[in-house]
This record gives C-alpha cells, structure tokens and sequence, in this order.
C-alpha cells in the first residue's frame, strides 16, 4: 500500500475516534476502506459472512455496510447524473430557466429501497422562483405504458448556495414501496417531475436506465 494511502488511513483512524459519524474511506487506487470501532480498518471488498460477491459485474457499489444494532444491510450505489435540462431558445433561457442538472443514487436502508436526489440549480434568480423543496412534495418517475411512480420527499431539502459558480443545491431522499421498485427496476425512464415549493416542473432524463441498472444491483445482493 503507498505511504500516502497509509498516512491518509492514520488520519482516518484518529479523527474516527473522536468523530463516530467517519466510517469509510477511500485510497488514491479507488479502494474503500471501512474503519472499525476499535481502529482498525478493512477494505470493503472483505464482506465475509455477508451474502452475495462483494463484486457484482456491472454494478457500481459505494457502500455495503450492516447496521451495527439492526443487522439490516445497506446497500448504496454511487451517485449518477440522471437530468442534465437547458432551455433551447435564449429567451427562454433569460425569462426562466437557465438549467438544471441533478444526480441520483438508489439505495437499500431498514427493509426499504429509495433513492437520494440532488439538484443542482444555477443562479439565485432561479431559487427564488422554484422556492425550493419541502417534505412531502411529490417527485414523480414516468415510465412508458405505467402510472406515473409518485412518491414523497422525506425531509425539506437545504439550499446550498455556491457563490463561484452562482449554483444552490438542493438534495433530499424517496422511499419506494415494493410495487414502485419492481416498476422501475423493469422499465426504462422517460422523465421525471418535481414538485418545488413554487412551481411543478418536468425534466426529460439523459440515462433513462439508471434505476433498472442500480435496483437490480440491490435485488442482487439481498
């Protein structure tokens, strides 16, 4: 192992004595490390007694971990860009919405599937008119020949503003009932909508495969 990625682990190790909430990181090679309670540390492919390969072909893990008290597992996948929306006319551009962009990650926590957003915005101007988002607005997943999948966001997003780059972020969390994962882990997705605070928008999505993709890769591990 570099010396680097040993001096990093150290620092790691110290800091996740003082602070519980630091449990993993990652080497300049890729490799997740898992720091454990009493110091020592592990690499994240090292899964013994769990079910299932570490390794699933196609299938872009960031966390496999076991709840300490519960024994559920959680089951992460890494975070992927799914709406990349630009307004064609440059009039519309000026009067409403420059862009937006988002990123999206499915997930396996308590007995329960759902999926982390995070939606990247540009500009203050934009913020003010969407009015960001609170718990219990619906986030709406379209998919072809079904009923739209609707769910709830489950806790009021916080804007992020970023003052470079004149973008606030918001990021909040879904939770799918089994009838809602089965849909989307067989169909591909059209677009989705969200329900900001001031206005119902609709965005056509750049990877309409991502959540077939990542909630097989869950299915696959349980």
């Amino acid at each position: 192992m570099k010396i680097s990625t040993i001096l990093l682990l150290i620092s790691i190790i110290f800091y996740s004595n003082n602070v519980q909430a630091q449990r993993e990181a990652t080497t300049e090679d890729g490799e997740i490390i898992v720091l454990e309670e009493n110091g020592t540390w592990r690499s994240l492919d090292d899964r013994a007694g769990e079910p299932g390969d570490a390794t699933i072909a196609g299938c872009d893990y960031r966390m496999l971990e076991r709840d300490q008290f519960t024994e559920e597992d959680w089951i992460i996948m890494s975070a992927k860009p799914i709406v990349k929306y630009t307004r064609q006319s440059k009039e519309d551009e000026v009067k409403w919405l420059p862009f937006l962009q988002a990123e999206t990650y499915c997930l396996y926590t308590g007995g329960n599937v759902g999926a982390y957003f995070k939606f990247i915005l540009q500009s203050a101007n934009v913020n003010e008119k969407l009015e960001g988002i609170d718990e219990g607005n619906s986030l709406k997943i379209f998919t072809p020949g079904n009923p739209p999948v609707e769910a709830a966001f489950r806790h009021t997003a916080i804007a992020r503003e970023n003052n470079d780059d004149e973008t606030t972020t918001y990021v909040s969390h879904v939770q799918f009932s089994d009838v809602q994962a089965k849909v989307l882990s067989q169909n591909p997705v059209e677009k989705i909508g969200v329900q900001w605070n001031g206005k119902y928008l609709e965005y056509p999505v750049t990877n309409n495969q991502l959540f077939q993709k990542q909630l097989q890769c869950i299915s696959a591990r349980l």
